[in-house]
């Protein structure tokens, strides 16, 4: 079925991508390495990447459709986790990042939105491989989607030791995850306008 939902996907993914970079030269005031994303959503020009965030929403949420669109997945598969990591993603805009010293409650809904976003994301990629065409697309789908579970589960883990050591490159991981994650995005999204990559039901 053709849509026009892979453009969509690939401009979000692609501003987003852009914002990625971008915000460290506005913000050189920032610890590149220890300074996790969401702390450049924060102040002048937090804006922009805030933007990115809620656009790189819509490309999640849009990939569910995709999927669901053009495959006989079911929806509480792949499609699923696209849509609940998108939603962790807008969670993420919606709700800035708190100090470690504020209430619990009011840094919960931005920490549940990481997240789920980590969490979902390598889900969504294990639950649409098999109904991607074989190629490099494919593989290329599987290696993010191993890379991007390994990274999440190393994150979670380092979130819980960072009140009691001081973890330097912490943030430079997780933008390492954000970039696995958000240029898969854009491939796959370009693949997708320039061919069709679902495999053809019999």
């Amino acid at each position: 079925m053709k849509t026009k939902l892979p453009y969509l996907i690939f401009f979000c993914s692609v501003f987003f991508l852009i914002d990625l970079f971008l915000i460290h030269f506005i913000k050189p005031e920032l610890d590149w390495v220890s300074s996790t994303l969401s702390w450049y959503a924060i102040g002048d020009s937090g804006y922009i990447i805030n933007l990115g965030f809620y656009c790189f929403a819509v490309a999640e949420i849009a990939c569910a459709a995709l999927f669901v669109l053009n495959t006989r997945l079911s929806i509480i598969s792949g499609p699923l986790f696209f849509w609940l990591a998108g939603i962790g993603a807008l969670l993420v805009a919606i709700f800035p990042v708190q100090s470690p010293t504020a209430e619990v409650v009011s840094r919960l809904p931005h920490v549940l939105g990481a997240i789920m976003q980590f969490m979902f994301f390598p889900l969504a990629l294990i639950g649409i491989k098999d109904c991607i065409q074989d190629g490099r697309l494919k593989r290329y789908t599987r290696l993010t989607a191993n890379v991007t579970a390994v990274l999440f589960v190393i994150l979670l883990s380092l979130l819980f030791l960072r009140p009691v050591f001081e973890i330097a490159f912490y943030g430079l991981m997780q933008k390492t995850n954000i970039l696995f994650i958000t240029s898969w995005m854009v491939v796959f999204s370009f693949v997708s306008i320039r061919s069709n990559i679902f495999k053809v039901e019999k």
